[in-house]
């Protein structure tokens, strides 16, 4: 029986630092290593980061169906497939939903500001992209509880295209805070639930900061 004397995230912190060190040490190595044979997948995967300022130029409809065509191939619990994505390449309507979001949140989100700033971008929901993809969760096709995580495997699938092409993306979780307002903005069904949206273009090297990533997760092998 374990002592009541012990602190309660006594073993939480024993295993994530036995964890987390030898975890990171292994990640690191991995990605300083080069392989002998190219994998363009792999590479896709590993050279993709976030961009936070976009230039003006427009992503290709052609290319933009490609990235939609090849994320539809995602797997789904019972195949039900409980995403619908709303493609929007109006910038002007774009700007005026990042500004009125921007406007809302940057009083309770300082690196709002901050970042607007530093990037020199009109907005810090969007950074300035020309297309942005909103997700949305189609109730009437959820029979599971594990649809959250079908919109996420959807989501890496749009990120990845998107990368393969060399068009460059950010996912956008704050929208979340202003649902109602983007549901009546685009007119959503009544039956969708916005999740998620994913903003696409080309960044901008002169603006764009790359943050430095930590890897965080914690990943053990059984035995």
């Amino acid at each position: 029986m374990l002592s009541n004397k012990l602190p309660s995230n006594y073993f939480s912190k024993f295993f994530n630092n036995l964890i987390y060190k030898q975890t990171t040490q292994q990640t690191k190595k991995f990605f300083s290593e080069k392989t002998e044979k190219k994998n363009f997948v792999l590479e896709t995967i590993q050279n993709r980061r976030s961009t936070r300022a976009f230039k003006k130029n427009q992503v290709p409809k052609k290319q933009i169906e490609t990235i939609i065509n090849s994320a539809l191939l995602s797997p789904s619990s019972r195949n039900q497939q409980p995403w619908r994505a709303h493609i929007v390449r109006n910038e002007k309507l774009l700007r005026e939903i990042g500004t009125h979001i921007y406007d809302e949140l940057s009083p309770q989100i300082p690196r709002f500001s901050e970042r607007k700033k530093k990037l020199k971008v009109s907005e810090t929901v969007f950074y300035d992209a020309p297309t942005v993809i909103f997700i949305t969760m189609d109730k009437s096709r959820v029979v599971t509880d594990r649809s959250q995580m079908d919109i996420g495997i959807f989501l890496g699938m749009l990120i990845n295209s998107a990368q393969s092409l060399k068009i460059d993306s950010i996912p956008i979780g704050v929208i979340l805070r202003k649902q109602d307002y983007i549901h009546k903005k685009l007119s959503f069904n009544d039956n969708e639930v916005l999740k998620v949206a994913l903003a696409l273009g080309y960044k901008d090297p002169e603006r764009n900061i790359v943050e430095k990533k930590d890897f965080l997760s914690e990943i053990e092998w059984v035995k």
